[in-house]
C-alpha cells in the first residue's frame, strides 16, 4: 500500500523500482526551546548527523541503485536526470517526517538539507509518500503524476527513511528542481582572506547573468562577473568570518531568475544542525486580505529588526500585486514578467502610478511565514525589503496550487518610492525659502519679492508648459509685459525649470550675484510624455 500524503512548494508506460538503501542516517533528533518571541511558536534545532557535503556540485556521476532509478523513470521522463546530491537530501528531509509528526520541519529546512547535501539549488519542489511495504511498485506511479505537473522540472532525487507511523514502514521524499545551469564544484567552507573562483554555465534561455555576495554583516554588493566563451566566472574574496551567501542570478524569458544560492562557511566549521523557529499555525487564515495583513507584519518585523521604518500601506500597488498574484495563478507561471501584461512597469501604467523607484519581490509558497522567511534568505529579495531608500508597499496574495499540485499561496511585494508632486502653493513657498536661504548662506542682500512680477512670472510659466521652453519667446514675452506694466530695470533675467518634486528644484548659479534686487515666481503644471510635472519659471530684475 502506498500513499501520497503531502507535496510542499519552491517557491507517461510504467515501471517498478526497488527499495534502495541509502546511507546510513543517525536517528533523527529535534531539540525544541521556547520562542523568544509570541509570533513563533517553538525554536527547533534538526540535528543532521552525517558528515555534511564539503563542496557544492551541480553534477556528479550517477552510481549504484540511483543509475537504476534514472533508466526506469527514462520510460515516461527522458530528459529528467536524477541527482544524487538531491537524493542526499531528499534521505535527510524523509528521516525527520514521520506520519503525524510532533513537530514538522518548516520550508525553510528544505534549504538546510540542500545546502547539507551540496547542492547549489536555492530550493525544490518536495512531494512525500508514505509505504506500509518494502514493495514500492506504486512510487513510479506518483512520480510521474507529480512530474507532468510541472514539465519544467530537470533534476529529482529520492530518499527513503524508515517509519512513518502505523501502519506505515517507510517515509518517502521526492526532490525536484529546475536546475537550468552547470558549476565547476565550489567549497561550502573557506579560509579567512581567501578568494575563490566561481564558474558556471548558463542553459538555455537564461542570459545577462549577475553574482551579488552577502558578507557575515549584512552587507549585499555586486561581483564582477567576466564572460569567457560560453561560460561565466567570478572571483570572490571572502574577508569576514561567518556565513558568507552567494548567489547568481540571471535574465529569463519572463524576467530575472534566481539561479543559483551558495552559503560559505568561512574560518568555521560546517554545520551538524540546522536552527530555526517552527513558525505558528495559520489556520485563523481566513481571507487572502488576513494574508496580506500578515506578510506585512513580517517585513515590518524584517525591517525594524535593522532599524529601518516601516513600510507604508499603498493601496495602488496592493492592487497591482494583487492583479499579478492571480495572473500567475491563473495562466500558471512563476515570474516577474507577464506573458500577457508584461514587467513591473508596464502594470503599474494603467493605474497612472509614478514613482521615483520601483522594485518587486514574488514568492509560491504554502506558508505565509516561509515565504517570507525564504525571501529574506534570497540576496535579491533581502535587498529590497531591507532597502533604506523604498518608503511604501503593496501586497497581494492569492491562493492556489503550485507546481507539484500542492496548496500554495502566490504572492507579490510591490515596493516603490512614490513621486509626492507638490501642490502649487506648496511649490512657490519651497522656492521663495530656498531663494531667501540661498542669498542669506552667500552674504547677498535679500531679494524683494514683488506681486506684479509674480504674475508676469505666471503667464511666462503656462506658455512654457503649454508649449515647451522656447528662451526666445520668453524673453519678448516678458519684455513686452514689463513694458506694459511700466517696470523700469536694467536688465532681466530668467530660469525655467520642470521640478516633479521639491527636491528636484535647482536654485540658480547666479543667486548670489549683488546686482539681483528684485524677482517674481511663476508655477504651472506641464507633462512629460505621460509624467505631470511642475514647471518653474523664475524672473529676476537687476538695476
Amino acid at each position: 500500500m502506498l500513499v501520497a500524503l503531502f507535496a510542499a512548494c519552491d517557491s507517461k508506460p510504467k515501471a517498478t523500482l526497488e527499495a534502495a538503501p541509502g546511507p546510513e542516517l543517525p536517528q533523527p533528533k529535534v531539540t525544541l526551546a521556547e520562542a523568544d518571541t509570541g509570533e513563533w511558536r517553538d525554536r527547533a534545532r534538526f540535528e543532521l548527523g552525517a558528515t555534511p557535503t564539503t563542496v557544492y556540485r551541480s553534477s556528479e556521476p550517477v552510481v549504484g541503485t540511483s543509475r537504476d532509478l534514472e533508466r526506469k523513470t527514462a520510460q515516461f521522463a527522458p530528459d529528467l536526470q536524477v541527482s544524487q546530491c538531491l537524493s542526499r537530501a531528499a534521505e535527510l528531509y524523509a528521516s525527520y517526517h514521520p506520519f503525524e509528526p510532533k513537530v514538522s520541519p518548516p520550508r525553510a529546512f528544505v534549504e538546510g538539507t540542500l545546502q547539507w547535501a551540496g547542492c547549489p539549488d536555492s530550493s525544490a519542489a518536495v512531494r512525500l509518500y508514505y509505504t506500509t511495504e518494502d514493495d514500492t511498485s506504486g512510487l513510479l506511479e506518483h512520480l510521474e503524476t507529480a512530474l507532468t505537473q510541472d514539465a519544467r522540472f530537470t533534476h529529482y532525487g529520492v530518499g527513503r527513511a524508515r517509519g512513518g507511523g502505523d501502519p506505515y514502514r517507510w517515509t518517502w521524499a521526492i526532490f525536484l528542481v529546475v536546475r537550468n545551469f552547470d558549476m565547476a564544484p565550489f567549497p561550502r567552507q573557506v579560509g579567512l582572506g581567501d578568494q575563490q573562483r566561481l564558474e558556471f554555465r548558463l542553459g538555455e534561455g537564461l542570459t545577462a547573468p549577475s553574482v551579488l555576495s552577502m558578507a557575515p554583516g549584512g552587507s549585499i554588493d555586486p561581483v564582477e562577473v567576466q564572460e569567457n566563451g560560453e561560460t561565466w566566472s567570478a572571483n570572490i574574496l571572502f574577508d569576514q568570518p561567518g556565513v558568507h551567501w552567494v548567489e547568481v542570478l540571471a535574465e529569463g524569458v519572463l524576467g530575472p531568475e534566481v539561479v543559483i544560492q551558495l552559503p560559505v562557511y568561512v574560518n568555521q566549521a560546517l554545520p551538524t544542525a540546522w536552527e530555526g523557529f517552527v513558525p505558528p499555525d495559520e489556520d485563523w487564515i481566513e481571507a487572502e486580505a488576513d494574508a496580506e495583513a500578515l506578510m506585512l507584519t513580517l517585513v515590518n518585523r524584517d525591517r525594524a529588526q535593522f532599524g529601518l521604518p516601516e513600510l507604508q500601506l499603498d493601496e495602488t500597488l496592493r492592487q497591482a500585486a494583487r492583479a499579478h498574484s492571480a495572473d500567475m495563478r491563473d495562466h500558471q507561471f512563476f515570474a516577474h514578467i507577464s506573458p500577457t501584461r508584461g514587467g513591473l512597469s508596464d502594470r503599474l501604467s494603467p493605474f497612472g502610478y509614478q514613482a521615483r523607484i520601483v522594485a518587486e519581490n514574488i514568492a509560491r509558497n504554502p506558508r505565509i511565514y516561509d515565504a517570507e522567511s525564504g525571501l529574506m534568505e534570497s540576496l535579491g529579495h533581502r535587498a529590497n525589503i531591507l532597502s533604506a531608500r523604498l518608503t511604501h508597499l503593496g501586497i497581494g496574495a492569492v491562493l492556489g496550487r503550485g507546481p507539484a499540485g500542492e496548496r500554495a499561496w502566490f504572492l507579490t511585494q510591490e515596493f516603490a518610492l512614490p513621486i509626492e508632486r507638490p501642490s502649487d502653493e506648496s511649490l512657490r513657498r519651497h522656492v521663495s525659502d530656498t531663494l531667501i536661504r540661498s542669498r542669506t548662506e552667500a552674504g547677498a542682500a535679500p531679494l524683494r519679492r514683488r506681486g506684479d512680477l509674480d504674475r508676469i512670472a505666471q503667464r511666462a510659466a503656462e506658455v512654457a508648459a503649454r508649449s515647451g521652453f522656447d528662451g526666445d519667446k520668453l524673453n519678448a514675452l516678458i519684455s513686452a509685459d514689463l513694458e506694459r506694466e511700466g517696470i523700469r530695470y536694467r536688465r532681466f533675467r530668467i530660469q525655467y525649470q520642470p521640478v516633479l518634486e521639491l527636491v528636484d528644484f535647482l536654485v540658480p548659479p547666479f543667486i548670489a550675484e549683488p546686482q539681483l534686487t528684485e524677482h517674481g515666481i511663476g508655477v504651472d503644471v506641464r507633462f512629460e510624455g505621460d509624467v505631470e510635472m511642475s514647471g518653474t519659471l523664475l524672473l529676476f530684475l537687476e538695476h
